[in-house]
Parts: structure tokens; sequence; C-alpha cells
């Protein structure tokens, strides 16, 4: 059963940590565009929104077609719950991932 709650906190943490980093998308685009004009800015700003949420929508089926191929039915349940777990790690350690991510890329 250990091998459950672990396979259900590394789904989540992965596809979470996937999501976060595709979050440096509306950086590049806040960066590129911030000095063009508004409605240029406006747009880009908007296209990358949208494609975040499409990406979110994909992670998330993502993650239930591999929880349903997987495992067996009796299993899911759990992998469920604990995947719900390696979500709120991902979120809760990302900052200082990117911070120790920022001091590698300044190093090279």
């Amino acid at each position: 059963m250990f091998l459950l709650e672990v396979a259900g906190i590394g789904i989540g943490y992965i596809l979470t940590a996937t999501f976060m980093f595709s979050l440096v998308l509306l950086y590049v685009i806040d960066f590129k565009f911030k000095m063009a004009k508004t409605s240029t800015y406006i747009y880009y700003m908007s296209l990358g929104v949208f494609a975040l949420i499409a990406f979110l929508l994909i992670l998330m089926f993502l993650g239930k077609f591999i929880i349903s191929n997987l495992f067996s039915v009796e299993a899911q349940s759990t992998v469920y719950r604990f995947s719900v777990f390696g979500i709120m790690f991902g979120i809760v350690s990302f900052p200082f991932l990117a911070k120790i991510g920022q001091k590698i890329m300044y190093r090279v």
C-alpha cells in the first residue's frame, strides 16, 4: 500500500511542477511585450492565459488517464487522494525550486 501513496504524491507533484514551470510563458510574454502598444500587449497576454488554461486541462486529463490506466479500480481512490497531497506539496515547494533554478541559471 505504501507504493500507492508514493505514486499518488509523485503524480500530483510532477503535474503541478509542470504547470508551474509553464507559467514562465506569461513571464516571457510580459517581459517581451511590456513596451508594446496596449492592444498588442493585451492580445498576447490573453493568448498566453488561454494557452495556460488549455494546458491545465490537458494536464488534468493526462493525470486522470495515467491513474485510470496504471492502477486497479480499488487502488485508484487511494492514488487520487494522495495526488492531492502531491499537488499541495508542489504548490508549496515551487518558490524554493524556482529560486534554486534561478541560481543555477545565473551561474551558467
